[in-house]
């Protein structure tokens, strides 16, 4: 499954619009030996062993020179204890031969090895040698690239919190797998099983049904995000999908009839299922055994369920790595546990993949307080990683142009780098970062939301009242509001101050710089011209600037598209431009319609803006417009705000 993921991955990987696999010839899998002309191939362990080992034929075996480099992703297999072996796999006596055999596959061919795995033990530094680079899970959810899990859910049954006893001569039912029958027998002593043991060493349908049909309150199978249940044999896999689709329709839950399905290594398709898994609506919840434990990427995966005890750290955090993969699509910003077999509580003390935030009703201000209030060094720093994965989680709920708003908000250069510049301050830094950590916090971006109401209604008498703004009835209240506000800050935001006095050295980020902070106080271009247009009973619809300059000068409003063709006017006038020359005076022109301003020089506005900075930039455009490029964004400067 490993080995197609890497193959697809390969082919969905482009350069310059040709394939990566195609460009260097990429053997899959299925490829015994790679051509003259293979530049990568891609192989399991498993299949290594035969082909050098247990070969029929000598010249199929590949020599020692065939590869200069070899990456081994998921270094880490082959060591945990309650790993379920394939038929491939069964040559292998136990765990030391099988580690064996693995080391003989990176000693046979001359080349450098790269060990690759989100979880090393003992047995992975005694093949490939101590890490070369080390990235935690806490770092990873500080920084952004992972999410954070919330505390689980843990689920006690009287028989989890009891156990399962059999009294000496009872006579019970066991599974006779030699003859593939249920049989009784009567017990010539007393028999106890501890959770542990369930659904292992004994089969018990009463405790999945009680545990399934409390995890359904909580997963809706119509709802975005995925669910991975690990199951502890393929058996088990049966009896909870079984049990799952009861439940659900118990409940009068509406479930596609394949949202819930098996994946292991028994099913006919096991990697068609997967892509499906992860690409496809359904199936969303799926229960495996092993076969989904390490390096499958379903990023929508937002619920782990445990039904299997397993006794390896290694396999835990695989098992927990499963649902850590970024998934903003769905608006995923943790993903939760799920705990029937009191497996976290079991193996959290050696585990690294610790919650980051621990108590999820904290507010971010709650978290900072903590943190300024660390009585250690080491409080400090554990409450300001906690701080950290909680702005990170608004973060992944914000768009990219909220994102662009908080970032200019704080005049830093990305939310990302913001939240990232945390990690190594001191407490004197973190202090001067409270009013911009707030802002992040406090944010809650504008919107334009419009409620249906299927209620009777009619026109009052007095007609119809709008509300603009915050505690304003009236157009005018709005108008002046806003008035007011420019007439105060002029010389407190630079921003304003520019536009009002030096228009024509505005750029881009300015812009964005006056939109932000007026949004601040909930002054919107599209509400100002409807206040104007209801107010003054005239429509114009003037940008932002106008505005501006209206409020601070009285300067007359003049429709936005108005000003940019009378100013193009002018430069369409400046000379007798050939055809390719107007086109991109054309360009010029449907760019100034979005963005409103120009910039200080020509330079600065086409090597600022991605749409002309992708084509050239200022190089290219002056190649096309000649010298003249400059004399035109002087004229245009010039003309939009005289």
């Amino acid at each position: 499954s490993l080995g197609k993921q890497a193959g697809d991955a390969l082919k969905d990987t482009k350069i310059e619009n040709l394939s990566f696999a195609d460009i260097y010839d990429v053997k899959e899998v299925k490829d015994a030996l790679p051509d003259k002309d293979t530049k990568i191939q891609i192989a399991t362990v498993q299949g290594m062993v035969r082909r050098l080992f247990y070969a029929e034929d000598d010249t199929s075996i590949p020599s020692i020179g065939t590869y200069d480099f070899i990456i081994v992703d998921e270094a880490h297999r082959g060591y945990t204890e309650d790993k379920e072996m394939t038929e491939d796999e069964l040559q292998f006596s136990n765990q030391y031969e099988y580690v064996s055999q693995y080391r003989r596959v990176i000693d046979y061919f001359d080349a450098t090895v790269l060990g690759l795995t989100a979880t090393p033990a003992l047995h992975t530094t005694e093949i490939f040698g101590s890490p070369i680079y080390t990235y935690s899970y806490t770092d990873a959810v500080v920084d952004g690239y992972l999410v954070d899990h919330e505390p689980p859910y843990k689920f006690e049954t009287e028989l989890s919190k009891n156990g399962i006893h059999f009294a000496e001569c009872e006579e019970i039912a066991f599974w006779n797998p030699d003859n593939q029958m249920v049989e009784k027998e009567k017990l010539p002593d007393e028999l106890d099983f501890e959770v542990e043991q369930f659904n292992k060493q004994v089969i018990t349908k009463n405790f999945n049904r009680a545990v399934l049909g409390g995890i359904a309150d909580y997963i809706d199978p119509s709802e975005p995000g995925k669910t991975l249940i690990f199951a502890a044999t393929d058996q088990h896999a049966d009896m909870i999908v079984n049990l799952l689709k009861e439940i659900y329709y118990e409940k009068d839950m509406d479930v596609d009839s394949d949202a819930i399905m098996k994946i292991t290594g028994s099913i006919r398709h096991p990697n068609e299922e997967i892509k499906r898994f992860k690409n496809e609506r359904n199936p969303s919840i799926v229960v495996t055994v092993d076969l989904l434990t390490t390096g499958i990427d379903v990023p929508e995966i937002c619920n782990l369920v445990f039904m299997r005890r397993v006794r390896s750290r290694i396999l835990y955090d695989q098992m927990l790595g499963r649902a850590t993969r970024l998934c903003p699509e769905i608006g995923k910003d943790s993903f939760r546990i799920f705990d029937a077999v009191h497996l976290y509580d079991y193996l959290q003390n050696i585990t690294d993949m610790k919650p980051v935030v621990t108590k999820q009703n904290q507010t971010i201000s709650e978290v900072l307080d903590n943190a300024m209030n660390a009585e250690s060094d080491e409080e400090f720093s554990f409450h300001k990683a906690e701080l950290m994965a909680k702005l990170q989680r608004k973060k992944q709920r914000l768009t990219k142009e909220q994102k662009e708003e908080l970032s200019e908000l704080n005049n830093v250069r990305s939310l990302d780098c913001f939240i990232q510049g945390i990690k190594t301050m001191s407490r004197e830094e973190l202090e001067e970062q409270i009013e911009n950590i707030n802002h992040v916090a406090d944010y809650s971006p504008i919107q334009s939301k419009m409620y249906i109401s299927h209620h009777g209604d009619a026109l009052v008498e007095e007609g119809i009242i709008r509300g603009y703004g915050e505690g304003n009835v009236k157009p005018g209240d709005y108008l002046n509001g806003f008035n007011q506000f420019i007439r105060e800050n002029i010389n407190l935001i630079p921003a304003l101050n520019m536009a009002v006095t030096r228009p024509k050295d505005l750029t881009i980020q300015d812009l964005r710089a006056i939109n932000l902070e007026l949004k601040k106080q909930k002054y919107d271009e599209k509400q100002l011209q409807a206040a104007w247009r209801n107010e003054k009973k005239e429509y114009v619809a003037a940008d932002i600037i106008s505005f501006i300059r209206q409020a601070a000068l009285g300067s007359p409003l003049i429709d936005h598209e108005t000003r940019i063709k009378n100013a193009m006017k002018k430069v369409y006038g400046m000379a007798d431009w050939s055809t390719n020359q107007e086109k991109w005076l054309k360009r010029i022109e449907k760019q100034l319609l979005e963005t409103t301003v120009f910039a200080p020089t020509a330079k600065d506005y086409f090597d600022g803006l991605a749409v002309f900075r992708d084509n050239g930039g200022y190089k290219k455009v002056k190649s096309v417009l000649g010298e003249r490029v400059d004399e035109i964004a002087e004229l245009i400067n010039e003309s939009l705000y005289a």
